[in-house]
């Protein structure tokens, strides 16, 4: 009796995924949150892709400052105005504007204030969830800066709708 010869796949990864297209199980997993958290810009429409990583995220923040007045205690607080939540989610929805028409200032704006508002919530005593959350839209707001950079970079402006 002969023994049967094992199974070869030469698109099989032994780290627990595929090198190919069908990549299935663990490593198909790991690989698309670490493209969410990373994704590859190799070409402007990648770019505006991934640019909408912070545009949601700006939206998601603009709307938790102006409704859940916890989210945004430390940075809004220092003027004694309720009002300035809604001021705040009406620059958070300009940053995404900004983010939609791919303008880098916006981008690096938005990361800028996001990360110095999550810094000063830190005082307050914030909750490991909080955290979590806070360091991936951090990562979806960094993600939108390498987005708009790489699309100038790559003539983004040139290209017509």
């Amino acid at each position: 009796m002969a023994t049967p010869k094992p199974n070869f796949r030469p698109d099989y990864d032994c780290r627990g995924g595929s090198n190919g297209s069908q990549a299935t199980g663990a490593g198909n997993v790991n690989s698309k949150f670490k493209e969410f958290l990373w994704p590859k810009i190799d070409d402007i429409e990648m770019a505006k892709r991934a640019a909408q990583q912070g545009l949601m995220a700006s939206f998601f923040v603009a709307i938790f400052v102006a409704l859940i007045p916890d989210f945004s205690v430390s940075f809004y607080k220092v003027f004694p105005s309720e009002y300035l939540n809604w001021i705040g989610m009406a620059l958070w929805f300009g940053l995404g504007a900004g983010i939609y028409y791919m303008s880098r200032l916006a981008a690096i704006t938005a990361f800028i204030l996001f990360v110095l508002e999550r810094l000063l919530s830190l005082q307050d005593g914030e909750r490991a969830f909080g955290l979590i959350l806070a360091l991936l839209l951090a990562m979806a707001f960094l993600t939108t800066i390498r987005a708009t950079l790489r699309y100038h970079e790559l003539g983004g402006d040139d290209v017509e709708a």
